[in-house]
């Protein structure tokens, strides 16, 4: 991971060329070792208003050129980027093999697993919500989730959803215990809404929150499955379906997809 940072600094390059622009630049690089994969997502927004700059680029620009030193200096199997200018497509690029270790070449069409660049998916959703009336910025885990998990702890069924998605919650980062949580196998005797219900419902039975009301910032990814729980309990909707009726399908984001490279109670916030 700390490669993959060092070489999404040195990928500034590839900004510097675009930025006189006002473009728009995007760095993706996934990395996979002995069968897992390293996710590490990196993404460049360089907007600038310029003058006297240089002519757009052309839509058949490849920056094959530039990523492939990056990805040869710090050993990653693959790396992407893509250069958007006025919702248009100007450049791209994609270096490297799948799989590391072997030969088949990555391409600009291959998917990449987001990771967690779905929890601004899913804090956008809960933003729509709050517009419509069905959740608060301030509505807390036990006014929403209460009625269908008792027994929780009373501090933490005080957490808001504002606290769940600013990671301010004092919901902490994952532990050997949350993992267990994650990685069960009784996942599979449950729809993944209730298995997320049933997460929150081991961890919220047991557990306080580290600190509270302090705005302090502690990153969580307990807290998004916490909070896509409210989300689907104030819509009434699976949060896949909710995300490909508000989210996939107003952008035409037509190759997203849901992958079983991480449990879906991970990837599915």
């Amino acid at each position: 991971a700390e490669d993959g940072i060092r070489a999404a600094q040195e990928s500034r390059g590839l900004g510097d060329v675009y930025k006189r622009q006002g473009q728009r630049v995007a760095i993706r690089a996934i990395v996979t070792k002995n069968g897992w994969f390293m996710r590490v997502v990196f993404t460049f927004l360089a907007v600038l208003i310029a003058m006297n700059c240089a002519a757009p680029a052309r839509a058949e620009d490849s920056l094959n050129a530039i990523l492939d030193p990056i990805r040869t200096k710090y050993q990653l199997p693959a790396l992407a980027a893509a250069v958007v200018k006025d919702g248009k497509l100007v450049a791209a690029g994609a270096v490297g093999v799948r799989v590391s270790g072997r030969d088949t070449p990555v391409t600009v069409d291959d998917r990449f697993h987001l990771g967690s660049d779905t929890k601004a998916m899913t804090a956008t959703l809960a933003g729509m919500l709050v517009d419509e009336g069905k959740l608060r910025w301030d509505s807390t885990v036990a006014e929403v989730l209460g009625p269908v998990i008792p027994g929780l702890r009373p501090k933490f069924g005080a957490i808001t959803l504002r606290e769940l998605l600013s990671h301010t919650s004092g919901v902490p980062g994952d532990n050997e215990e949350i993992g267990r949580l994650y990685f069960n196998t009784d996942a599979n005797d449950h729809t993944l809404t209730d298995w997320r219900l049933q997460i929150v419902k081991n961890w919220g039975s047991k557990h306080d929150p580290s600190f509270l009301n302090a705005g302090k910032f502690q990153y969580a990814n307990l807290g998004y499955v916490i909070a896509g729980a409210m989300i689907e309990k104030a819509s009434g909707k699976p949060w896949e379906r909710l995300m490909f009726e508000r989210i996939y399908a107003p952008l035409d984001l037509k190759t997203v997809s849901y992958t079983h490279l991480t449990l879906p109670t991970i990837y599915s916030v």
